[in-house]
């Protein structure tokens, strides 16, 4: 007889702009800068100003600038300690909050996936920077494919976190709470839209939803 699983309840963070107040790829770059030789600085800053005038996209730039940088300790350090005095208390309230009443928490982000582990402890889906041919991000519809993937079937999608328009499909799905942050007024209209309900974040995490 097949043992069957209990069905979870799953909480979906985003990380920038949502978990950290402020954008990982732009702290990272901004960190290797102050390290990489004068051959490869010319090289990422070329590939910024490429992005800057809108000759390439921010996916071709995103992959060709983390190839171009070296990982090293020191750059770990630096990216973790900046992460840290980032985040957003309001937000990881209501995290500890959900991981409390017993819910799983798991980070989404379009973010490289390489330096997810660095700042967080817990199951996550991201951008694959290694076997990703096609380079695609996770983000908006592919954000929604790779959390169904982690999802078993009995799974309970209990709330999206979330700041930024790019999720709005996953804010679609269902869950029982849609819990936005500083939301754009173009997210709100959309939501508002689809009939879509949804809390600002520094109120749910004083209430006693959960």
């Amino acid at each position: 007889m097949v043992e069957r699983l209990s069905s979870r309840r799953i909480v979906v963070v985003d990380f920038d702009g949502t978990l950290i107040d402020g954008n990982s790829l732009h702290i990272y770059i901004r960190l290797a800068l102050r390290r990489v030789g004068f051959i490869k600085r010319v090289r990422i800053i070329l590939w910024l100003i490429l992005r800057k005038l809108h000759l390439v996209s921010h996916k071709q730039m995103k992959f060709a600038v983390l190839s171009i940088i070296p990982q090293s300790e020191s750059l770990r350090k630096d990216f973790v300690n900046a992460i840290e005095r980032t985040k957003n208390g309001v937000v990881a309230r209501i995290i500890e909050k959900y991981r409390s009443s017993g819910a799983d928490i798991i980070l989404a982000t379009a973010a490289a996936d390489f330096y997810i582990p660095w700042v967080w402890d817990g199951d996550y889906v991201a951008t694959r920077l290694g076997d990703n041919p096609t380079k695609e991000e996770c983000r908006a519809e592919e954000k929604v494919v790779a959390v169904r993937r982690y999802m078993r079937p009995d799974d309970v999608l209990e709330a999206v976190i979330t700041d930024h328009i790019d999720d709005l499909p996953l804010l679609l799905v269902g869950a029982r709470n849609n819990i936005l942050v500083n939301p754009s007024d173009m997210l709100i209209r959309e939501l508002v839209a689809h009939g879509v309900s949804w809390h600002d974040a520094r109120e749910f995490a004083q209430s006693d939803i959960v």
